[in-house]
């Protein structure tokens, strides 16, 4: 139990540590925390209507 104590408390430690480098190594390479792919505009008609064509042609496609 002791053993398993030392261990459990070191992998704590080295996982606190690495975490700190990794943030670290994020804000120097430019991060601030922003999702882009969250920035998108809304689904246009013409968009919505080839995804309908494409996915109509795919399963005709698959039926024969």
């Amino acid at each position: 139990m002791k053993s398993f104590g030392t261990l459990a408390g070191s992998l704590v430690i080295r996982g606190f540590d690495q975490s700190q480098k990794t943030s670290e190594a994020m804000i120097q390479r430019g991060y601030t925390g922003d999702m882009p792919v969250l920035k998108c505009s809304p689904l246009r008609f013409g968009e919505f209507a080839i995804a309908m064509v494409f996915i109509v042609f795919a399963g005709v496609v698959w039926m024969m």
